[in-house]
């Protein structure tokens, strides 16, 4: 062998070398940018979250239902698993809300329904709210279907104290001292 065949030999080689790590690095490269590409979809999907709440001041429970992503829940189906009569009234079941008997054709990024379960102390103590029931949320979003299972339980909310605001508890404390005011100008 002479030394312009072991030169080509080499050459080739290193050549055979280049192509399999740049083979390598685009391999990685795809997988990364399909990572990426995967972390974006899931940053803007929609999410689909029910539970339950009260309003500040209000012994009111209310069912909320909000798209907590940016892009739109697209045809998004909702079913409960049981039957909720809103205040314990056998005449308004929640399942034949609109919300729950028909398909939602858009839900946008950020929207929120509520619905009012009833008051706390009704609902709480009446057999025709169940304590416990489940959400299924159906939806698709850039051709891709998605499904959420949801479990609401009201337990949580049996002898909790309704948030109050700020300016509801000065207003308290303000009739208060109005009251000791009224109430030492009449002593005298």
């Amino acid at each position: 062998m002479n030394i312009s065949e072991i030169a080509n030999f080499s050459v080739a080689g290193a050549t055979l070398i280049l192509a399999v790590v740049t083979w390598l690095s685009l391999r990685e490269t795809r997988k990364t940018v399909n990572a990426m590409k995967r972390q974006a979809e899931e940053s803007i999907r929609p999410r689909i979250v029910v539970r339950p709440s009260v309003k500040t001041n209000s012994s009111i429970i209310f069912l909320t239902i909000l798209n907590e992503g940016f892009s739109p829940a697209e045809y998004l189906k909702l079913t409960m698993d049981k039957k909720f009569y809103m205040n314990g009234q056998l005449s308004d079941n929640i399942q034949d809300y609109p919300a729950f008997s028909q398909v939602i054709k858009s839900l946008s990024g950020k929207q929120e329904l509520s619905y009012i379960l009833g008051s706390g102390h009704v609902i709480l103590n009446s057999p025709n709210c169940p304590m416990h029931f489940s959400i299924k949320a159906k939806y698709s979003f850039n051709g891709k279907s998605y499904q959420d299972d949801i479990y609401i339980d009201l337990n949580p909310f049996a002898r909790a104290l309704a948030p109050t605001s700020v300016t509801a508890k000065s207003m308290d404390n303000l009739a208060a001292s109005i009251e000791k005011l009224a109430s030492s100008i009449n002593e005298k």
